[in-house]
């Protein structure tokens, strides 16, 4: 079982995660394969993934 999010919607309609931001991002990552080095990571961050990201991923490929 996955516990609650809490979000709340502001005057503008804007959602904001209170409380569960990890989780969603987790499952997010998980669902489209993409933990910062996928396509989508690619495309946000314009190209630009850390060293730090690159030495992780490989560290995991081995």
């Amino acid at each position: 079982m996955i516990p609650a999010v809490i979000l709340w919607r502001s005057s503008s309609s804007y959602y904001f995660v209170i409380d569960g931001s990890h989780r969603l991002s987790s499952s997010i990552a998980w669902i489209n394969d993409d933990y910062g080095d996928g396509k989508i990571s690619k495309e946000f961050y314009d190209g630009d993934i850390t060293e730090e990201q690159k030495m992780l991923l490989k560290k995991q490929e081995n």
